[in-house]
């Protein structure tokens, strides 16, 4: 298990409390493991800046696919008046695997969110959701923002489901990007 944290306390004018903490596995190591039968991946994060400036924080250093690199660190900019929470985990029971990814991000302009669940029922199929949702400020409006994707992939032999459906909206004249990294077009109303 890797992890790291930073805690800072500013005075004056910009007085506030700031810091970062971060635990995780590498791709490579299972944080539990029970008789090859249960197995439990996580990693998780938060942040929190609650002064009016820019603050620098220490982060556990991903490769390029978002796995923890053991034993390295980076330093990151944490935003003025900001709360993020992320988290995953993979979570295994015999073929069963479940997957998800939560990202919560607060700040001066407004709630970010994003959500990633994968149900993988081994030789039945798959279940997959994704999903983003924004109240925000972007100086010159007030938009919402919601994305809704699923995929579902069930079935026995000749039997089977595959489906998949897309929700977006987006009241906000100007392209929006996810924390997930999806774009939602502007006055995109379903």
């Amino acid at each position: 298990v890797s992890a790291t944290g930073t805690l800072g306390l500013v005075t004056g004018d910009a007085a506030g409390l700031y810091g970062s903490l971060q635990v995780g596995t590498p791709s490579d190591r299972t944080l539990i493991e029970v008789a090859g039968v249960f197995s439990l991946e996580a990693n998780a994060l938060l942040q929190i800046n609650t002064t009016r400036s820019t603050q620098r924080a220490d982060m556990l250093k991903l490769d390029e696919d978002g796995n923890v690199i053991p034993g390295e660190t980076e330093r990151v900019d944490l935003s003025a008046e900001t709360l993020r929470m992320l988290g995953c985990a993979v979570i295994t029971v015999a073929v069963t695997e479940i997957a998800d990814v939560a990202d919560l991000l607060i700040d001066n302009s407004g709630i970010q969110a994003d959500l990633d669940m994968t149900l993988d029922l081994g030789a039945f199929g798959a279940l997959e959701f994704a999903g983003a949702a924004a109240f925000i400020n972007d100086g010159s409006e007030t938009i919402f923002a919601l994305r809704a994707e699923t995929s579902v992939s069930l079935g026995i032999a000749a039997i089977g489901i595959d489906a998949d459906a897309l929700l977006e909206i987006n009241t906000g004249s100007d392209d929006y990007t996810t924390l997930g990294g999806d774009v939602i077009a502007g006055n995109t109303l379903f």
